[in-house]
């Protein structure tokens, strides 16, 4: 047992709705290798332990982290060698070849280099080369290791040329100046997977019986459902079959997935659903069970399996890939990293060890990979053969089991794991090295360490195409060759690359098609067990709703609409053409009459960015925004309509310019009392096109009410925007509503002084922001409920004005309501882009609802 001992309040997780629970079971791999291996952990925690530990919330979490690190110092958390069974491996692993020149001006073996002035010998030399796909190992002047496929560029030299001794053995030889010792590693002659260029028919002229069949494996996060359905009606075919898995933490999309299992026979969901996340070990664990239950299903015959996300889309028809996957029967297909293997090891961090925990990856200490085989990744994204899955999750060899408790505690083992025990075990012949699918990568933007706070590890990610001419003409491109999936679309991001490509697959939209700029994206539902995040939703959301309930009233002189609001149902935003155009909010109550009402409104977002003095470059500023969750990647904010409260973190600001000059401007926030709670200098760099973004650290709660930042510009007022910050008047859907903060109205704390402060108040004073003094301000907040629910609704009503409302069923009162589904915008409005007919009995495929 540990001596130490962790007091800690325990977090509550979300439920996975599931017996199998990945979490445990590595914890239980742990603790069994802890108490086989009778270690003591006592001194031996390194600083990156110890940092995670101290960040670890639970106690399970904390210790599970400890054990691995303990094990990790005696070695004994995985294999530190493992036996390759690839049939391509040549005799004579490990063969000396002979003493041979070198010139560092062009060296003869041309791969990989490394230096050790402690570790290297040339079993370290031979292994590091092996991993890397080499089939030669040259040691030389002691300490340096060089790779190689080929040797033998200059002459053969006499052994006392090689004499200088090893600095891990002073009794064996490591080459001399400019002269190797030359070996061999016992890699097969081919160190990459095949390129296959192959052009398969549209439709082989084979029997039908003799087509593979596929299963396709969706990996399904978020809440695009409408995004999912439209790639499940590209994809979907009766002789194929599909495996859903719903992450756990996704309680809207997995309940209108379940409609696809009552609709199609061929269609079934994972029940025991795990919560992934990006770059854990989770992942692959989620992956191989899937697998395992794929393979127990004795009614689904399927010959691959290709996992594919929400984020995917077709650039080929089904008909061509069936055609393809069956004129390469028994192939796999995954995308390698390339030639530099030492580089990839580093920057995908497969020289340290992690441990995956409370949704977070820790990172626990430095390692080695194990030696004997070769090691190899690129992409999660696979497409696998049966017979290999069956291998993957029945074998018990040696290999299987080892990198299995290797890739346990790597980062990001999915897009490695698959790749080493193929490159490594008898099915080493059938590597393709392609993974099918074109995936947008821009580095500059992608790999930015978005997910910081989630990984102890900077990594990258593809952005999504665009409607733009670049990324169309990416995509075109993709047609002659084995290509026949892209990556990653979001259609709350840009729609209109879907419906493109939909064309491009397809036929042009009949004009007039209904729907077709629009994208609904659902925020938020009442089925949904409640976030803490909803409190301030739902704030936000019953003001709507009153603010468009009291428009009708007075443009209404019978008053006939007069209700009492219930229950927010569930929320939609709505984009068109790609940019986000309002708010679509769900929800019943009851007329004054007592009938029930069952309405959606419409609400729009106003612009509040105010270009005042455009002085020299200061004219190329476009937009500036605030809100708490941007995507410096897809350059958004993801908290859809920037609703902010009195509590909210990671405050951001956001300036947009056409091309910068390097100019200097000062960034400030005022709160609702017109004072200066933020000053920030910001350097606009040159360049075509710039996304500033500031951080914001300010003392919460802050002060409801409008807010601004202002832009300063040579000690001139050029720029504002105005931001909302609210109340979070409920919670967990209790009524009445609640509300018991209190605020600090002391100034605040600005570092410059109080001459300096004087000033920029002076230049930036346009006579709006003092709306209140501080006693009105106070008395507003602590006064009665409904006025404070009033005070609401009417600043709520400055950023987002009723646009329009409908019904779901027919009024019964208030007349001139018209019905949802005969309206353009609603999210109960026609979407045939989105919309899953019946199967057609002559193709096998779903009915296009448009032609």
């Amino acid at each position: 047992m540990l001596r130490r001992t962790y007091h800690v309040c325990k977090t509550v997780l979300p439920s996975s709705h599931s017996n199998w629970d990945p979490d445990k079971h590595r914890k239980k791999i742990v603790d069994d290798l802890y108490k086989q291996s009778k270690v003591s952990c006592e001194g031996f925690l390194n600083k990156d332990a110890h940092s995670a530990i101290a960040r670890a919330k639970t106690t399970e979490c904390k210790e599970a982290i400890e054990r691995a690190s303990c094990l990790l110092h005696h070695n004994k958390l995985f294999p530190a060698s493992l036996p390759r069974y690839c049939p391509l491996k040549e005799g004579g692993a490990g063969e000396y070849i002979g003493c041979y020149k070198d010139d560092p001006r062009k060296r003869d073996l041309s791969g990989p280099t490394a230096a050790s002035s402690t570790d290297n010998s040339p079993i370290y030399c031979r292994n590091l080369c092996l991993a890397s796909g080499y089939r030669y190992a040259g040691v030389q002047y002691g300490v340096e290791c060089f790779c190689g496929n080929t040797y033998g560029k200059y002459e053969k030299l006499d052994e006392s040329n090689c004499g200088h001794p090893c600095p891990s053995n002073d009794t064996l030889i490591c080459g001399g100046f400019n002269a190797m010792n030359i070996y061999s590693t016992g890699y097969g002659s081919r160190p990459q997977g095949t390129q296959v260029e192959v052009r398969a028919p549209a439709v082989l002229d084979v029997e039908t019986s003799k087509m593979v069949r596929i299963l396709f494996m969706f990996t399904w996060n978020g809440r695009a459902w409408r995004q999912v359905k439209r790639l499940f009606k590209q994809l979907y075919h009766v002789n194929h079959y599909y495996y859903i898995h719903v992450d756990a933490r996704e309680e809207y999309l997995y309940r209108q997935v379940l409609i696809l299992t009552e609709k199609y026979d061929n269609v079934r969901v994972v029940s025991e659903r795990v919560a992934t996340i990006w770059g854990g070990s989770s992942l692959l664990q989620m992956l191989l069970h899937t697998m395992k239950e794929a393979l127990d299903m004795k009614d689904w015959r399927w010959d691959f399996y290709l996992n594919l996300s929400e984020s995917d889309y077709p650039v080929k028809s089904l008909e061509e890939l069936t055609a393809f996957l069956t004129a390469n029967k028994g192939k796999n297909f995954l995308k390698s990293h390339g030639p530099d293997t030492p580089m990839f090891l580093k920057k995908q961090g497969l020289l340290r060890t992690f441990y995956e925990c409370e949704y977070h990856l820790w990172r626990m200490g430095n390692r080695s990979v194990p030696t004997g085989i070769r090691i190899d990744g690129g992409s999660d994204w696979i497409c696998l053969s049966r017979n290999f899955i069956q291998y993957l999750t029945v074998s018990q060899d040696e290999l299987i089991q080892g990198l299995r408790q290797y890739f346990t505690y790597a980062l990001l083992p999915a897009e490695s794991y698959f790749h080493t025990v193929l490159q490594n075990s008898e099915y080493c012949e059938t590597f393709i090295d392609n993974n099918l699918h074109k995936t947008n990568w821009n580095r500059k933007r992608g790999c930015l360490c978005q997910y910081r706070h989630i990984v102890d590890w900077c990594g990258c990610s593809p952005i999504d195409f665009t409607d733009s001419r670049t990324d169309q003409d990416k995509l075109q491109k993709t047609k002659e060759s084995a290509t026949f999936f892209a990556r990653k679309f979001e259609a709350a991001v840009n729609n209109q690359i879907v419906n493109w490509l939909d064309e491009f697959l397809h036929s042009t939209y009949p004009a007039g098609t209904v729907g077709l700029s629009f994208y609904w994206q659902n925020v938020f539902h009442a089925e949904d067990s409640w976030k803490t995040s909803d409190d301030l939703q739902y704030t936000y959301y019953m003001s709507h709703v009153r603010n468009t309930v009291n428009k009708l009233v007075q443009v209404n002189e019978a008053k006939q609409c007069a209700m009492n609001v219930l229950t927010i149902q569930q929320v939609h935003f709505l984009t068109e053409m790609s940019a986000m155009n309002g708010m679509l909010v769900h929800y019943t109550g009851r007329f004054d009459s007592g009938r029930p009402v069952d309405w959606e409104v419409y609400v729009k977002p106003q612009d509040k960015f105010v270009l005042i003095k455009p002085l020299g470059a200061i004219a190329r500023i476009t937009d500036m925004k605030v809100g708490s969750v941007f995507d410096i990647k897809e350059r958004i904010f993801r908290d859809y309509g920037q609703m902010l409260s009195s509590n909210t973190d990671n405050l951001t600001v956001i300036q947009v310019w056409q091309g910068g000059l390097g100019i200097n401007v000062t960034l400030l926030l005022t709160d609702p009392l017109g004072r200066i709670a933020y000053l920030h200098n910001v350097t606009v760099p040159q360049g075509m096109d710039n996304i500033i973004v500031t951080k914001v650290h300010l003392v919460k709660p802050m002060l409801p009410g409008q807010w601004h930042a202002k832009l300063v510009y040579q000690n001139v007022f050029v720029a504002k925007t105005s931001y909302l910050v609210l109340p979070e008047l409920y919670s967990k859907r209790l009524l009445p509503p609640k509300f018991s903060v209190s605020y600090d109205y002391s100034p605040y704390s600005v570092p410059i002084s109080n001459e300096l402060l004087s000033f920029y108040n002076e230049i930036i004073s346009d006579g709006e922001e003092a709306m209140y003094t501080t006693s009105q301000h106070q008395s507003l907040l602590e006064g009665s409920m409904s006025s404070l629910m009033a005070w609401c609704d009417k600043i709520v009503s400055d950023f987002w004005k009723p646009n329009s409302v409908c019904s779901i069923k027919p009024p019964a009162e208030c007349e001139i309501i018209p019905l949802c589904n005969e309206t353009s915008w609603s999210s109960f409005s026609p979407d045939p882009k989105s919309e899953l007919g019946e199967i057609n009995p002559r193709t096998g495929k779903i009915t296009q609802l448009i032609s």
